[in-house]
Formats: C-alpha cells, sequence, structure tokens
C-alpha cells in the first residue's frame, strides 16, 4: 500500500509538459494567424504518443536481457547460449536493438523530412506574394517547423520529451519574436520573456530528469514533476517577477526614450542596408528602398496599419521623410546643426529634444487610465506664428509595429504618454513617445513657416551627378514658363497625372541604369514610389528645396465603429517642396489617380460612401454585431494579456505560495525524513546498477534484497567471496530501508 501522502498531489509528466508544448503553439499561432493548425500539431502528437506507448508495448524499444533458471541476468558472467556473438561480433539480443534503433531512427527522419516539405508547401502558398520578403518567409516556416519537429519528438517520447525539444522550443521563440509575436510595451516584451523563462524550466525538470529513470520506481517515473519541488520553483520565479516588474518600472521612469534610441538607430542602419531584403517584417511602411512601399501593399493589403478618430477625413499621414537619393535608395541625412561664431560646428544631431508644455487637455475617444502630455511640435520657427487651428485627430497604432508616430503635415503639437520627445528637422517624432498609447495631433490650416539653412537648402536641392542631366532636361522641358515654386510643382504634378498610369506591377529597369531614369525615359506603368521620387529630384533640378515623403492615406471610414482606417494598401509615397515667397512646406500629389487631402480642406461626410470603402464592397454595418464582436476578440493578442499577468497576479501568487509552503511545512514534518530516504535508495540502486544488478519495476525491496542473498551464495571462488560478502550486506541494506520506509523507522539506513 502507498504509504506516501505526496504521491496523489503529484503531476504527470505529460500534462506538465503538453501544456508547456501548447503554450508555445499558441503563440506562435497568434503570431502568423494560424492558430488552429499548430494546436492541431499539440493534439496530433497527443494521439501519435498514445499509439507509440501502445506500439511499445508490442514491440519494446530494449528487448528483455535473456536470464537463466535462477533469474540471474547475464551481466553475473554466467553463460548462456543466446548471448553467443554472431558473425557481426555482437550477441544477436545487441543485433536485434541496434537493428531496431536504426529502423526507428530512419522512419523518425523520414517523418521529420515529410514535415518540413508540407510546411514550407503551406507556408509558401500562405505568404508568398509577388514581392514577398524571403526573409519573412524563411523565419514564418521555420517557427511552424519548429512547432512541428517538437510535436514529433513529443509523440516519440511521450512521458519525457527529448533535451533537442528545448533548444527547438528557442529558436521558434526567437524566431517568432522577430516577426512582430511581442508588443512594443516593455512590460508585455517582460512578461513574454520571463514567461518563456518559466517554460524553459519546467520542460527542464521534465526532459533533463531522463537520465535518473533506471532508479526509481515505475509510479515514480509517472509522477516525475515532484510536489515536493515545483512550488519552491514557483516561488523562485515569482521572486524574480516581482524584481523583473520593478526594473522595469524604474526603466519607464529613469529611461523612457532608450527603446526609442535604439529603434531608430536600427531603422536608420536597416534603411541604408544595401540588402534586398525587407526587414520590416509586420512592421509600418519605411519606404526608402524603392519597392518597399509597394512590397508592403501586396505583403497584406487589408490589414490594418492605424485607427484614428477625428470629426473630418484625415487625409495623408507622414512618417518618413528622406533628402538624399543614390543608387536606387533615399536616405535622411539631415541633422540639427549648432556652429559657433566662426561658423564651426559644435554639436550635430538627428533629433531635438522637446519637454512637455503641460498635460494633456482632449479626451480620448478610446479612454486610457495612462497621463499624458502636451509637446510642442514648432521648433523650426523663427518666431511665432498664429496658425489658424483645423481640427485634431486621435491616432492609435501597433505597438508590435514599432514605435513609430504618424502626423499630418501640419500638426502644432501633440499630445500623448512621455516626458521628453524627440523631433527632427523634418518635424518627424523620433522618440520618446509611447507609441502603445494613442496620440492626439492638433492639426493647423497650413504647415510652420520655416527658414531653411545654407546646410539644408544645399541637401535638398541636391541630385546625383550621375542622373543629374536625364532629369534636368524633362524638368526643363516641363517647368517651361513657370517661375513660382507653386507653378512647377503644379507643372510636373499635370505631367505625370496626363501621361502617366499607375500600376504596382513592376518593370525592372536594364542593369546600370537608374529605375527613375529609365522610368522618365520610357514612360511606363509606376506605383508611388516612383512618380514621388521623380517628382522630388525634378523639383530639385529647378533650385526648389524638395524631400520624399512616405506614410499612409487615412481616408477609410468604419461605420460600425465610427472609426477611420488605414490599412496596409494605403501605404503612400508623395514630395513635400519649399515654397521660398511662403516660407513653407508645402504638399505635392503627383501619382495617378490621387489627390492629397488634410484637415485643412473641408471633405463631405462619408457616411454614405461606407459600401465604396469597404474592402469586399459590401457596407460594414451589414457584417452584424458577431463580426464585430469577433473582431474584437481577435484583436487581442496573447502578449497583452501576459503584460495583465504581469501585473496584476505577481504579488498574489508570491503571497499565496509562502502561505502554502509554511502551511504545508507546518501540517508535513516527515517532508525532509521521506527525502533523505529516496536519495539514499538511489545512491545504493546506482552503486549496484553499476555490478550489473538492476531492481525491477514489480519488484519490491524485500524480493530485491532475497534475491540479491540468492546470488551471493551462488559465488564460490575466491575472487567472488569479496562480492558475496558485498551482495549480503546489500541485501541486508535493502531489508533495513524498507522497515524504515514503511513502519517510519527511527534511523536512516547509510549507503
Amino acid at each position: 500500500m502507498n504509504s506516501d501522502p505526496s504521491r496523489s498531489l503529484r503531476i504527470d509528466n505529460r500534462f506538465v509538459l503538453g501544456a508547456v508544448i501548447a503554450a508555445l503553439a499558441w503563440f506562435v499561432g497568434t503570431t502568423f494567424t494560424t492558430e488552429s493548425a499548430c494546436l492541431s500539431y499539440v493534439v496530433a502528437a497527443v494521439l501519435g504518443g498514445i499509439l507509440g506507448e501502445k506500439w511499445s508495448q508490442v514491440w519494446p524499444r530494449h528487448p528483455v536481457a535473456p536470464q537463466d533458471a535462477s533469474g540471474l541476468p547475464h551481466a553475473t558472467g554466467l553463460p548462456n547460449a543466446t548471448a553467443l556473438p554472431n558473425a557481426t561480433g555482437l550477441p544477436h539480443g545487441d543485433m536485434a536493438r541496434l537493428w531496431g534503433v536504426m529502423w526507428r531512427a530512419l522512419l523518425l527522419l523520414l517523418v521529420m523530412i515529410g514535415a518540413l516539405v508540407l510546411i514550407f508547401l503551406w507556408r509558401i502558398s500562405d505568404r508568398v506574394t509577388e514581392s514577398s520578403s524571403m526573409l519573412l518567409l524563411a523565419v514564418d516556416t521555420i517557427a511552424h517547423y519548429g512547432i512541428a519537429l517538437i510535436c514529433i519528438l513529443w509523440a516519440v517520447w511521450p512521458r519525457q520529451g527529448h533535451v533537442t525539444m528545448m533548444v527547438i522550443a528557442l529558436v521558434t521563440v526567437l524566431m517568432t519574436v522577430a516577426s512582430g509575436g511581442v508588443s512594443n510595451s516593455r512590460t508585455a516584451q517582460t512578461a513574454v520573456g520571463l514567461v518563456t523563462v518559466i517554460g524553459f524550466v519546467v520542460a527542464a525538470q521534465v526532459i533533463v530528469s531522463r537520465h535518473r529513470f533506471a532508479s526509481i520506481t515505475s509510479d515514480e517515473r509517472r509522477s516525475n514533476f515532484r510536489s515536493e519541488a515545483w512550488p519552491y520553483l514557483l516561488l523562485t520565479l515569482s521572486l524574480i517577477l516581482i524584481v523583473v516588474s520593478t526594473l522595469v518600472q524604474v526603466t519607464d521612469s529613469v529611461l523612457p526614450n532608450v527603446q526609442a534610441e535604439v529603434f531608430a538607430q536600427l531603422k536608420g542602419r536597416f534603411e541604408n542596408a544595401d540588402s534586398p531584403v525587407s526587414w520590416a517584417g509586420g512592421g509600418y511602411v519605411m519606404g526608402g528602398r524603392l519597392g518597399s512601399v509597394r512590397q508592403r501593399i501586396l505583403a497584406d493589403p487589408t490589414g490594418i496599419a492605424l485607427r484614428g478618430y477625428c470629426d473630418n477625413i484625415p487625409g495623408y499621414l507622414r512618417g518618413n521623410v528622406y533628402d538624399s537619393y543614390t543608387e536606387r535608395r533615399w536616405r535622411s541625412r539631415r541633422r540639427w546643426v549648432e556652429r559657433d561664431s566662426n561658423g564651426a560646428i559644435i554639436d550635430m544631431r538627428r533629433s531635438r529634444p522637446v519637454r512637455a508644455l503641460g498635460g494633456a487637455s482632449v479626451k480620448l475617444q478610446r479612454p486610457s487610465n495612462q497621463s499624458r502630455s502636451r509637446f510642442s511640435l514648432n521648433v523650426n520657427s523663427v518666431a511665432p506664428v498664429n496658425r489658424i487651428f483645423a481640427g485634431t485627430v486621435e491616432i492609435h497604432g501597433h505597438a508590435e509595429k514599432g514605435p513609430q508616430a504618424f502626423l499630418p503635415a501640419a500638426a502644432m503639437w501633440v499630445e500623448g504618454q512621455g516626458e521628453t520627445i524627440g523631433v527632427t528637422p523634418d518635424g518627424l517624432i523620433n522618440e520618446g513617445l509611447n507609441t502603445a498609447q494613442p496620440w492626439v495631433a492638433g492639426v493647423a490650416m497650413s504647415t510652420e513657416t520655416e527658414e531653411l539653412t545654407a546646410d539644408a537648402r544645399e541637401l535638398l536641392s541636391s541630385v546625383s551627378p550621375s542622373i543629374l542631366d536625364q532629369v534636368a532636361e524633362i524638368a526643363d522641358e516641363v517647368c517651361l514658363g513657370a517661375i513660382s515654386p507653386s507653378q512647377k510643382a503644379q507643372r510636373i504634378a499635370s505631367y505625370f497625372q496626363a501621361n502617366f498610369f499607375y500600376s504596382l506591377t513592376p518593370t525592372m529597369p536594364p542593369r546600370g541604369i537608374d529605375p527613375i531614369v529609365h522610368f522618365l525615359d520610357t514612360k511606363h506603368p509606376g506605383h508611388c514610389e516612383l512618380f514621388a521620387s521623380a517628382s522630388t529630384l525634378m523639383m530639385r533640378t529647378q533650385g526648389i528645396p524638395a524631400r520624399y515623403v512616405t506614410g499612409y492615406v487615412m481616408d477609410e471610414f468604419d461605420q460600425s465603429q465610427s472609426v477611420y482606417l488605414a490599412r496596409n494598401r494605403d501605404a503612400h509615397a508623395w514630395v513635400e517642396y519649399y515654397d521660398e515667397n511662403q516660407q513653407r512646406w508645402l504638399s505635392l500629389e503627383s501619382t495617378p489617380g490621387h489627390e492629397y487631402r488634410t484637415l485643412n480642406v473641408v471633405h463631405p461626410d462619408l457616411s454614405a460612401d461606407v459600401e465604396a470603402n469597404s474592402p469586399d464592397g459590401k457596407p460594414l454595418a451589414a457584417l452584424g454585431w458577431l463580426r464585430e464582436q469577433l473582431g474584437k476578440l481577435l484583436s487581442l493578442r496573447v502578449t497583452d494579456a501576459l503584460a495583465a499577468i504581469f501585473r496584476v497576479l505577481q504579488l498574489p501568487v508570491l503571497i499565496g505560495l509562502v502561505l502554502w509552503l509554511w502551511w504545508r511545512k507546518r501540517g508535513d514534518r516527515s517532508d525532509a525524513r521521506a527525502t533523505a530516504l529516496v536519495a539514499a535508495r538511489r545512491a545504493m540502486d546506482r552503486r549496484l546498477r553499476r555490478r550489473g544488478w538492476t531492481r525491477r519495476a514489480s519488484e519490491t525491496l524485500h524480493q530485491f534484497a532475497d534475491r540479491l542473498e540468492s546470488a551471493s551464495c551462488e559465488l564460490g571462488s575466491e575472487k567472488e567471496l569479496q562480492q558475496q560478502a558485498e551482495f549480503a550486506q546489500a541485501a541486508q541494506w535493502y531489508r533495513d530501508h524498507a522497515i524504515a520506509l514503511y513502519r517510519q523507522g527511527p534511523t536512516v539506513a547509510k549507503t
């Protein structure tokens, strides 16, 4: 009869390991929207494990070693005919075992290769479009194949798993995080990191303990995740959770700009890279490399990038501004430059810090419990200028896409969470604003006045000598007779809208020919990047400072939620040029079929136009209450739930564990003694196993002692007399141990 009161509390390893694998599969599934497929892997692994156990009973992996009439294994040195070697030099039993292992290894390898082929075909058909990034496809395939491999290995080793599962799991988590599987919130990132550590520790508790199985009973094999160990493990993890949470809170208050600065540096490095691979993943549009905006449109056209609340059409929202074009790529080189009295540069920085003016005054459409502040964006004006207020737009982004703030060109101020923001010379916010929370932009009827410095004018008017002559020749012809910057800009826009066509189908230029020059020469259909780039360079050849801008056009109205949407298909590129007469930056739209819109122009209500703005041509209101609720449910991310648990449950879990352990220790004083007995028995089992003796799963301690004693009586040679004494001593040890274990004896047998 089982006298161990804690054995009923032990957890089966299959449930523990299965829970960890299911959580990992759900994390991968929610990142790539393949939850049902990933969880089906786990279900298949469970069924495979059940069938594998049934099969192993019919065809055991390790055949039982033959025994003689006395029940002694061949390890004792007694001869047996069945142990004679064959032509290969191996005993017949070992030969059969070798063939069995080789056959199973080959079958496992074929299953893994087949899974790789099927997953690759599945993901390539689901993700590859005309311009998909091969890097994204590789990350996607590796993450899903990692889940499949873990499930295959779990089906083969259902109770304890395999040590390679831990390595594969870490690679899978890394690939999922690289694809945007973690929110940009530091709390959510920390929560996912800690949950990953917890899962790894729990899996290690189950998997790494496999080497001890030969020395424990069958009951212990089925319940190896012991109740004596896991409460202390959770207690340690809870303490780590609280410490890390405190560090996160301190980081949020003391170093609010660190992550944004790192992102800004990485963004600049990726945009300046020569690789044609799209690094943006599932993030926002950047558009430095020609073709990247088009890739964002085609990769997931209906995916929502931004949401906005406004009384009018928000229109064009700028997110990136580029000022230098070379080798098919736009780059941002403009900096804040500070000079001394002699004109020497003493400081140069990408952004200028702007501190909060005070608290936010605009109420959010979707309330947030985070404190918000107002920041001025009038950093270029030489003197304060009264600008006519046009309205506000409340913008909601996706933290997992990156800490990037999108604003109208005429934004005067922004309200959001942060203490100090960084504003670039182009009026962009590149750090300090928490884009995991909504931000509100106050928009004027006109843009800010700015007096360009000589350095900025030179940079914004330069054209690469390799393409200057070809672009200038066409620009001179188009702008012939125009005098003011506005007249020249209108001539250029009219030229493209009258003589070119819009298309997302790429036309590759000949080797060695710049795509903008080829576009102007052949007048082939092109996408917005070509129109905006060509217009920017043509303006510059006419002596007009101009810059290349990318972002989103937010003009789709979702009546069911009363919100404006900017989808991936709304990613766009356009031009901003400097008007010397007004000393302002003005926007230019030269892409055929597009019209520049912003809050300074009053547009009719879109409520009657909902059908045209719907992705599938049907009114969104007709989709019904069920789809609306389902959309809200699917919009929730796993990391958001983890962040909530991370914040709310850390202290209660710690207090509960401490109280439970205190009560458990107070109610059961025999735990230390039982642990010492088990440790002593395992030590003795290991000593005898090195001599070739293993206690059978169905054998009691007294039966094993009797078998040891009977074997010691048959040893008669002079060399075996010492072994006889050792076996007799071991037999007596097991009897004493059984008495101490089951009769609650006062002493613990020594090994």
